[in-house]
C-alpha cells in the first residue's frame, strides 16, 4: 500500500540563526581576540520545551575559572526569549534576532564585562 505524504511542504530551507548559534559565533571571536588565554564557553541544556543557555568567560590558566556573563531562556519557537545580564541583574525580553543582537552587544561591551575581562587577562598574563 503506497504511503501518502500528509506533511505538505516543510519550511526546512529557511536560514535562521539561533541564539545558541549566535553565542557560539561570539565565543569563537572572543577566543581569537584573547589568543586563547581566555575562552568563551556556551552551555546548552533543555528541560522539556525550554532551552537554557549559559555564556561563560573561562580562564584555563586559573584552574578553568568560569565567570557567568549571561543566560538565555527560550522555548522551541525561539522568540520571544529572555536574556539576562547576570552581574548587572538586568533582564531583556527580545522578540526577534535583531533585538537579541542589540541587547547582547550591550552586555558584551558593558563596563562590568570589560572589567572582568581585564582582570582575568591580567591574572593570566601574570
Amino acid at each position: 500500500m503506497p504511503s501518502n505524504d500528509l506533511w505538505g511542504d516543510l519550511p526546512l530551507t529557511e536560514k535562521m540563526r539561533t541564539p545558541v548559534g549566535i553565542l557560539r559565533e561570539q565565543a569563537a571571536i572572543f577566543d581569537k581576540k584573547t589568543n586563547g588565554l581566555l575562552l568563551a564557553h556556551v552551555n546548552l541544556e533543555t528541560m522539556g520545551e525550554l532551552f537554557l543557555i549559559n555564556f561563560y568567560i573561562v580562564a584555563p590558566a586559573l584552574n578553568n575559572y568560569r565567570y557567568l556573563v549571561l543566560d538565555v531562556e527560550h522555548e522551541i519557537k525561539i522568540y520571544p526569549l529572555t536574556l539576562r545580564h547576570i552581574a548587572a541583574e538586568e533582564t531583556f525580553d527580545c522578540n526577534n534576532e535583531s533585538e537579541f543582537e542589540i541587547q547582547l552587544n550591550k552586555i558584551l561591551t558593558s563596563d562590568i564585562v570589560r572589567s572582568v575581562i581585564i582582570g582575568l587577562f591580567a591574572q593570566v598574563r601574570g
